[in-house]
């Protein structure tokens, strides 16, 4: 353990040596029990943060306890905290995330099995994936239909006329 100085040994009345490490008679702030018990919480809720960051400039673990508390009610936690509280809160972070990632642009659209662009528009036009949910939602707003491809230049090519064998 960095900055601490080396552990006292001192003589038994058997004559063994025990080893008295001054950390667990004199704890610092951030081993007290109250600190670690809100940076578990913090973890429960599912947020991970650099507690040297944050507790840098606390000089007593009653500062501690207060800037712990402090970042577990901007999580969202109310009241005395728990760790049913704290994992039904992370539950809630989560699925507000997932429902904040959904987009439209983002919905695929799955009709069949997937063809070339060209043999489905022929137009070349490309729409976007969402444009269609957008259509459908803005029912008000109708666009007018485009004129059917001109076949005229393949005439001579097609003809509904000749034999076929």
């Amino acid at each position: 353990m960095k900055g601490l100085p080396p552990p006292a040994v001192t003589q038994t009345a058997k004559g063994s040596a025990s080893i008295q490490s001054q950390a667990a008679s004199g704890r610092r702030g951030e081993d007290h029990p109250a600190v670690m018990r809100l940076k578990r919480y913090i973890r429960a809720c599912g947020a991970h943060r650099n507690y040297k960051k944050l507790l840098g400039s606390c000089h007593s673990h009653k500062e501690r306890l207060s800037v712990l508390r402090a970042e577990l009610e901007a999580l969202g936690m109310k009241g005395n905290p728990s760790l049913e509280k704290c994992r039904a809160l992370k539950e809630q972070r989560e699925e507000a995330a997932e429902v904040a990632s959904l987009d439209v642009s983002n919905i695929i659209s799955s009709s069949g099995r997937p063809r070339r662009r060209t043999a489905w528009n022929p137009s070349g036009e490309a729409v976007p994936p969402g444009e269609l949910y957008r259509r459908t939602l803005d029912s008000e707003e109708e666009r007018p239909r485009q004129a059917p491809p001109d076949w005229s230049h393949m005439r001579g090519i097609i003809s509904s006329d000749a034999e076929s064998n």
